[in-house]
């Protein structure tokens, strides 16, 4: 520790905790924190120190904003959920957790919503929707309200997932409609998020003259957002009541979902603080619903049971529209199939990367071999049933299976050896080995992709190919998919390379990777949508970054707009800039990546 605090608090005349690399103080602010035992060029007591005394004041200024985002309610005690379905530790409270300290107090408040939350619609739970789709509520959109959710349909939703293409037999995005309209709430929180999407866009492009539409808009976003989750917690204990959530899966899948898009949105602003209990929560209601779906298999004879994955969508396929007519070869998914498996795809991304800043094992590390596959080249394990109930990442977040798995496995080895490290029986001949097995498939893999054609499910070719837009967009997703496919992989490579062999930011093998993800990301033109999904790799290769590198890792970041939806990747530079600032301070023997990624008391999930 840095006996006198960091710089920044004490150019402002603050108590710093001198919490390294980046105190509590300067992380609550979300401002720059000079954290080093050096004294810097500007602390001079003169021209450069004030500059930079106004620099710091400007900064908290134009932080504040983000720092307004709802960051839960006070804590109340937890209620007891149904106890007739098992759960395991450390999720068994997780939804208890999030009902009650960021979704409202406890058992028996049946208040409206707008009681608890300003500015909020005043919705009881049965205004929103039944699990049964055959009672809908008709959406009553006027004019402007349409505009609005065209807006998020067009725009909004294609930026934060550029790569979510579906096709023509997956009824494109029709599915996000019918999340929408669904859930009062949810629309409610649609049209705040488009507005205040609008908001930004007319501020990008006519400058500050709308700096007013755009604060009046944040603010009912906020508003918005509270009696979102004022709602979703009136729901859950229904949804999790007797029968548990198999038999309210329709339901389920929609507060799963919900709970995944608003921490997108958090995240996308810049706000971590309740990552970790939002991804908690949205954990223990994907496994109840795979739990309950292959308990129903199990009970309907004694044959091998299929995946709970596999289970789970073909119940959810009762639960949707009927279909024409039976066709022998094709069935058009249902909503509910689209969304469990759009959102089971970012809840095991979040889960993995989390695991990375926390030096745990992925908690859904059990699932990935059955909807993720092993980690072997995709078109090594091809096949009918993979292609309908396993997840293809690279279609939703750009990232091909096989890396975001090598991934998995390097911080399940992490956690492996920190556990092995605790107990005093830490084999470092096993851990070499166990790191052998996962750096050959990973090589391997790196080096077909480094010599492959565009990715195989973007290069089928079929009578539909006809509605493929005529500017390229498909081909320049599919070389872009492969590109972000090669850059996690490479952070892969530094992330095992750091759990082996400790912080070793000058070795041959270390400069190697960080060159090649800085060449993918400074020599391509990536678009600012795509960069915001390699924010977690670039984070790596930053933090083992050479002092020569630091200005080209910068300019992958200058002018990005709109900065209010950028967050991962500004939030990646913040944690750059932390360790480079540190780089005399670091244990080569201790300092891993989990330290780079911890913040002061809660997790940064850069997704």
């Amino acid at each position: 520790k840095n006996a006198e605090g960091c710089w920044t608090c004490r150019l402002r005349r603050k108590k710093c905790d001198r919490h390294g690399p980046v105190c509590r103080v300067c992380s609550a602010l979300l401002i720059t924190c000079h954290y080093t035992a050096e004294k810097p060029d500007w602390v001079d007591g003169g021209e450069r120190q004030r500059e930079m005394a106004e620099q710091l004041r400007q900064e908290v200024r134009d932080k504040a904003p983000y720092r307004r985002i709802p960051l839960g309610l006070p804590e109340a005690s937890p209620k007891a959920l149904d106890a007739a379905h098992p759960l395991t530790r450390p999720h068994r409270d997780a939804l208890e957790t999030f009902s009650g300290r960021f979704l409202g107090s406890g058992s028996g408040n049946t208040h409206p919503a707008s009681a608890r939350f300003p500015g909020a619609p005043s919705i009881t739970p049965s205004t929103t929707s039944s699990p049964d789709r055959d009672v809908q509520r008709a959406p009553d959109w006027t004019g402007l309200d349409r505009g609005l959710v065209v807006c998020y349909l067009e725009f909004y939703f294609p930026f934060l997932f550029p790569f979510y293409q579906p096709s023509m037999l997956d009824r494109g995005r029709a599915w996000v409609v019918d999340f929408i309209t669904d859930s009062q709430a949810m629309e409610q929180t649609t049209l705040s998020l488009s507005s205040y999407f609008f908001s930004l866009a007319l501020e990008t492009a006519q400058g500050a003259a709308h700096e007013t539409c755009k604060q009046i808009a944040w603010e009912k976003l906020l508003s918005q957002i509270h009696g979102t989750f004022g709602l979703l917690r009136q729901e859950l204990p229904s949804v999790t009541a007797a029968g548990g959530v198999a038999e309210n899966l329709p339901r389920a899948v929609q507060i799963m979902g919900c709970i995944l898009l608003l921490q997108r949105f958090e995240t996308a602003v810049c706000s971590f603080e309740n990552c970790e209990a939002h991804l908690s929560a949205a954990t223990e209601l994907f496994q109840r619903a795979l739990d309950g779906t292959e308990e129903a298999a199990a009970a309907s004879g004694p044959t091998a049971r299929p995946c709970s994955f596999a289970s789970t969508m073909r119940q959810l396929r009762g639960h949707g529209p009927p279909w024409p007519r039976q066709y022998p070869t094709f069935q058009a998914p249902s909503s509910e199939q689209m969304a469990f498996r759009f959102f089971s795809a970012l809840l095991l991304v979040d889960d993995i990367v989390a695991s990375t800043a926390l030096g745990e094992e992925p908690k859904l590390r059990q699932h990935h071999d059955s909807i993720l596959g092993d980690g072997q080249w995709l078109a090594d394990r091809d096949g009918e049933e993979d292609e309908a109930h396993s997840i293809r990442l690279e279609d939703i977040v750009g990232c091909q299976n096989w890396a975001m798995v090598a991934v998995a496995k390097v911080s399940a080895l992490d956690a492996w050896k920190k556990r092995r490290r605790a107990a005093g029986d830490l084999d470092v001949m096993e851990l070499v080995l166990r790191a052998a097995d996962i750096k050959n498939t990973l090589v391997t893999n790196l080096t077909r992709a480094e010599v492959a054609p565009l990715s195989r499910s973007r290069s089928r070719s079929s009578a539909w190919d006809i509605f493929t837009p005529c500017n390229g967009q498909a081909s320049a997703l599919a070389e872009q998919s492969l590109l972000v496919t090669r850059v996690w992989a490479h952070a892969a490579a530094l992330y095992l390379s750091v759990v082996v062999s400790g912080w070793q930011p000058a070795s041959a093998e270390v400069r190697h990777h960080v060159a090649c993800v800085l060449e993918l990301l400074t020599q391509r033109a990536l678009s600012w949508a795509v960069l915001r999904t390699v924010a977690w790799p670039f984070c790596v290769a930053g933090c083992l970054a050479a002092p020569t590198q630091e200005p080209l890792m910068r300019s992958v970041v200058e002018g990005l707009r709109p900065p209010g939806l950028l967050g991962p990747v500004q939030k990646a530079l913040q944690i750059m800039e932390a360790v480079w600032r540190s780089r005399d301070l670091l244990d080569s023997t201790t300092w891993d990546l989990a330290a780079c990624f911890r913040g002061p008391g809660h997790l940064v999930l850069l997704v």
